[in-house]
Order: C-alpha cells, then structure tokens, then sequence
C-alpha cells in the first residue's frame, strides 16, 4: 500500500465533518431569518469556512481513494463532480455573506445558497451511500419483511445444482460488499465467473488446480487481525467447511458446471450445500410455515438445548416455528437431546442432524415431532436394518433428506403414499434407478432425487494451508 493510497482511506470519515458543520450552519441561518436577529452571522460564517475546508479534503482524500480502487463511472463520477461543486459553492456563500446578509434581497440569495448545498450535500450524499452500500441500500424492502430479516438469497437445489453455484453463494454472502457489481476493491470482482477468473489489477486470485498458490485463500487464512485478511475483520467471516469448499472447487479446477453429484465432492461438503441450497419447493411455495398459531417455546428450555450445543432459531418473526441443529451437539447427547426435543413438538417444524450415529430409539423419539416439515438425516449411519416406520407418519413432513446412508429402496416404502411430501433426498444410498423409479411410482406426489453415488474421500480435504 502506497502512502497516497493511505490518506485516501481517510475520505470516509472526513466527509462526514462538512456534512454536520454544514447541516448545523443551515440550521442556524434559518433561525437567524426567523428570529430577525443576525448575531449570529459570525458563527454561521464560521461553519461555512470549517464546512468548506473540510470539503477540500474530502475531494483530496477522495481524489486518492478513487485513484487506487475501482468504481463504476456511473456513480463515482456524479459524487466526484457533486462533491466538488459543494466546495466551490461554499466557499462562494462563505465570501459573499461577510455583507450580503445585511440587505432584504442579500438575504434572499443566502436563503435559495443555503438550500442549494443542503441540495448539493444530498446528492452527493446518495452516490456516495452507494459506492459503500450499494445502489438499493436506500430501497425500502418489500411490505412483508418490514418487520424481519431476509438472509442472502440461496440457490436451487435440484438435480443440476453445481459446484460453483455454491462457491457463488459463499461469495454473495462474504464478498460483494467490497468486490460487487458497485464496488471492487483492487479491481476485483467476483459477483460473475468470468470476473472472478479474470482477477483484479494485480493479476490473477485463483489459480485451477493450485489452490496454495491462489491469493484469495492465501487472504482468508491469514490471521483475522492481519491488514490484508479477508473478509475485513468487521464482516461476516467464512466458516471451515466454506473454506473447504472452496479450496475443493480451486483444485479441481475452477470448473463452472460440474454438477455436485456427480463429482468427487466429499460427502461432508455435498451436505454444506444441500444445506445451504433451498428446495425447489420452498422456491415454489414460500409460505411454507404452518398457518395455525402455537404457543411460544418456554425460554428456559431452549437455555437447556443451547448448553448441549444444539441449535435452536426462530424461523420468523413473531412466530413461534423453531429450527433445530444437531450438527455440532455431541454423540453422547444426541439420545438424551432428541427426548427432550420432544417438549418443542408443537414449536419444531425443521431439524437438521448430520454426521452422527442414530439408532431405532433415536427416530422413535424423531417420530413424535409432528409438527416438522422440514428434516435432514444425513451421513447418519442409516441401512437396510433400519425401520423409518417411526418417521414416516409425520403427516406435515414437505422435506426429507436423507442422503449419504446405506438405505435400500424396502425402507423407503412405509412412506408409500404420503401425500405432503414434496421433495425426498437420497442420493448415496443403495438405491438404483430402477429402484428410484419403483419409488416414484409409490410416491407421485413426491420427487425423488436418487441418483447413487460412490463418493471417494478428497486427499485436501484434510490438507491445512498455510500462507
């Protein structure tokens, strides 16, 4: 980083000081006018002067930003060429008002100056909001989220769900407040594939198959308080398995299609995306909460799951529909875990378990959560032996994942019938075609995505890069 790019990270807050000097002097002009006393022209032209320097080094500050990022002209040039004309103006009402203000038609032109920065200070204002937040951070959200939180939009999951629609989710949800389609900090933008492998102004960030090599792992795994790490130490950060991801899809080259099943991913990352992916059902029908109302969870009891380390969140505001992780709880508490999980049946409409051992006794307690609709059981060492007679009376279930098992296409048939349930995954099972086509017979309503895969261990999914 050279020494003019440092001052330039200074514009950012030194446009914040003719903003409030200048606000506060228009302020006191129009008190002025009101009160017909002019005692305080002097403080007004005080403001002026401190608002029109500080405007000064704005534009120089911003003059050295602009000079080592990259924006788009169609914003950066309006708050450029707006900022610029506030200074002059300023220093033109700061000059003209020492007398002007003495005379009736003096005081008018005052009047119509002062309301044209204030004007001025607005539109530069807005363009400049929107180098940094983006252009619709000033665009109200659609009437139904007032009053709620709406996450990074997901991808599909379907049968054609790629590699790097997955990788482009982590990005969308890490990096495109710095590197998006309004602001790229080094030149680098990476909202779009062709972008991404392009690279910024200092070259190429990731290299097919040489993920040690490519600079943009080299910035997620340097120390979090390191200047150069990424994301800034402030934004959200990726997890392990978003990295692993990642460092999967580099070394296998950067390829833009590969579709999930049928690549070498790990099991373990095929369930990130599955996770992270919305069902084409919940696309199609996006009320999918229930449309009756329970009482709320008891808070106590939810203090008790979070001690055990299983997830509980709200699905939405105001309701009371809970959402349950199993993902991190230990294997030693996941029996004692789902009985108690039972004092949320009317609450608990989604359960995730992934990557633990469950038993007979596990899915009879599973099998009195009749209020889910939503439930992952994957890489849960379920087979042939195993009876899904338990669960497969939940009535309400839409969703049902039970991929990276060793299930047959026998244990699948007590759901035979089962007219709520939309979408049913069982990908790496020991489940054929002809079986999954058996099944979809049995289940019309339902589709079935069952594609068998041997899914063969990735030698760098366990490899530690080091910058």
């Amino acid at each position: 980083m050279n020494i003019l790019y440092f001052f330039g990270k200074f514009h950012p807050l030194l446009v914040h000081l003719p903003i409030g000097i200048l606000l506060f002097s228009v302020f006191l002009w129009f008190l002025a006018l009101l009160k017909k006393t002019f005692s305080l022209v002097p403080v007004i032209r005080l403001g002026l002067g401190a608002s029109a320097v500080s405007s000064l080094f704005s534009v120089a500050t911003g003059f050295l930003l602009r000079a080592n990022e990259s924006y788009p002209d169609e914003i950066i040039n309006p708050h450029m060429f707006m900022g610029i004309a506030l200074t002059f103006l300023l220093f033109f009402i700061f000059k003209i008002s020492k007398r002007l203000y003495k005379y009736p038609a003096g005081r008018k032109i005052l009047s119509f100056l002062f309301i044209l920065s204030a004007i001025f200070l607005i539109i530069t204002g807005h363009f400049g909001g929107m180098l940094t937040h983006g252009a619709s951070f000033l665009v109200p959200p659609p009437i139904q989220e007032w009053f709620g939180t709406k996450e990074t939009e997901s991808f599909v999951l379907n049968e054609n769900t790629t590699v790097y629609e997955a990788v482009q989710y982590v990005f969308n949800s890490k990096c495109l407040s710095c590197h998006g389609p309004v602001r790229q900090r080094g030149g680098l933008r990476m909202d779009d594939y062709a972008q991404l492998i392009k690279g910024g102004k200092h070259g190429e960030v990731v290299l097919a198959g040489n993920p040690q090599e490519s600079e943009i792992l080299q910035r997620i795994l340097l120390p979090l308080n390191d200047e150069y790490h990424m994301p800034p130490r402030e934004r959200p950060q990726l997890t392990d398995e978003e990295i692993k991801l990642m460092l999967w899809w580099i070394e296998d080259g950067l390829k833009p299609d590969e579709n999930i099943y049928k690549s070498t991913l790990p099991a373990e990352l095929i369930t990130l995306i599955e996770t992270m992916a919305r069902p084409e059902e919940e696309i199609i029908n996006e009320n999918y909460l229930p449309d009756y109302q329970v009482p709320f969870a008891d808070a106590s009891i939810i203090k008790e799951f979070e001690e055990l380390n299983v997830v509980v969140v709200p699905l939405s505001v105001n309701q009371p529909w809970l959402s349950v992780s199993l993902v991190v709880t230990r294997q030693e508490d996941i029996h004692s875990v789902l009985e108690k999980l039972v004092s949320l049946k009317d609450q608990l409409i989604e359960l995730k378990i992934q990557d633990r051992i469950l038993k007979t006794e596990d899915l009879m307690y599973i099998g009195k959560l009749e209020s889910l609709r939503r439930l992952y059981l994957t890489n849960c060492t379920l087979n042939a032996e195993t009876s899904l007679q338990h669960i497969s009376h939940l009535s309400a279930l839409r969703y049902l994942n039970l991929s990276h098992n060793q299930l047959e296409k026998d244990n699948i048939l007590p759901f035979s019938g089962h007219s709520a349930l939309k979408n049913l995954y069982l990908y790496n099972n020991n489940i054929n075609a002809e079986g999954a086509k058996a099944l979809e017979k049995l289940l019309p309503e339902t589709k079935i995505l069952a594609t068998g895969f041997d899914v063969p261990t990735f030698t760098s999914d366990t490899t530690e890069l080091t910058p």
